[in-house]
């Protein structure tokens, strides 16, 4: 799976792969957000990892959480419902 997140941030330019491993469900985030976004797609959801400034460590119930809310909030900012 290691790779799929790796190609994950790759495609929409995310550095910081650990931090949003500890933050979000990257496997949901492959399901839900477009395997080969646009420009515009990429800097929503860069705008949106950006808000999130607090990290919860391994919380599960916590990650699930935050990964709808960015995934949601993706969806409507995109329109891509």
């Amino acid at each position: 799976m290691m790779n799929a997140h790796a190609r994950f941030c790759q495609a929409y330019e995310i550095e910081e792969v650990e931090l949003l491993g500890r933050l979000y469900e990257i496997d949901e985030l492959i399901l839900f957000l477009p395997p080969q976004p646009t420009v515009e797609e990429k800097k929503i959801l860069q705008a949106l990892l950006g808000l999130q400034g607090e990290t919860y460590g391994y919380m599960d119930w916590v990650k699930s959480n935050n990964t709808f809310e960015l995934i949601m909030q993706w969806r409507e900012q995109t329109e891509n419902l």
